[in-house]
């Protein structure tokens, strides 16, 4: 038997396959699953400007107590971030 691949055998082109077809609704529900996480990750950040006044007056604390209590959160989202990345991608593999 010859293991070499026939002259006949067609190749599949998966971008071309994924890119002609259309999204079900699955995806859809992923894609806007995304976009609230997305929205809701970031109204905390979003929030905190409008908050911060109103917290340092009724807390009775200064801008130079509150900042690294602020930054901390923004530090915390930076660490995630490149934490996630090669978590994510050891955990799902590095095919793409």
């Amino acid at each position: 038997m010859d293991s070499a691949p026939s002259r006949n055998a067609s190749v599949l082109n998966v971008n071309t396959l994924i890119d002609d077809q259309p999204m079900v609704a699955a995806q859809w529900m992923i894609l806007i699953l995304c976009f609230l996480v997305l929205i809701g990750d970031s109204f905390d950040t979003a929030a905190m400007a409008f908050v911060a006044p109103s917290l340092m007056y009724e807390l009775g604390i200064s801008k130079l107590v509150l900042g690294p209590v602020l930054n901390a959160a923004l530090i915390g989202l930076a660490a995630g971030a490149l934490i996630a990345g090669p978590v994510a991608t050891g955990w799902g593999g590095s095919e793409c």
